[in-house]
């Protein structure tokens, strides 16, 4: 009985394998593929020509970097989700202006204070007097 079952199972493999290797390309463009034969279509073979062994070393190839993958990503994401958002770490600090000001009770300008951080003092650059001619 088991003889018969495994007998019937590989000839269905057989017949599986065969049909599957004859694809047909179909369509105006031939950019589709079917198994049945088309009005205007050439057949294709698509046996794949690699051995069992190659098979498996791909597919051991394909599981490595599967899980190289992931791995990647899990360690992206904790990067993600340990890294502090850019607005987060300047509006963290207080100014140093206007913690110097609370300690001495004095109010800073609220221009001052708001519009830069401390420190910074934007300026537009003086105009260059032209050099004078040297003599010879």
């Amino acid at each position: 009985m088991k003889a018969a079952g495994l007998a019937v199972l590989l000839s269905a493999c057989a017949a599986v394998d065969a049909g599957a290797a004859t694809v047909y390309r179909c369509g105006p463009d031939g950019k589709t593929y079917q198994q049945a034969p088309c009005a205007d279509g050439q057949a294709v073979n698509a046996n794949d020509p690699r051995s069992a062994e190659q098979r498996q070393a791909a597919q051991a190839a394909a599981k490595t970097e599967a899980k190289l993958g992931a791995q990647m990503e899990r360690e992206r994401l904790a990067r993600e989700a340990a890294a502090v958002p850019a607005g987060k770490a300047v509006a963290a600090k207080p100014a140093a202006s206007t913690a110097s000001a609370a300690k001495t009770g004095k109010k800073s300008s609220a221009k001052g204070a708001a519009s830069e951080p401390a420190g910074f003092t934007a300026m537009v650059p003086r105009e260059s007097k032209p050099a004078a001619p040297v003599k010879p």
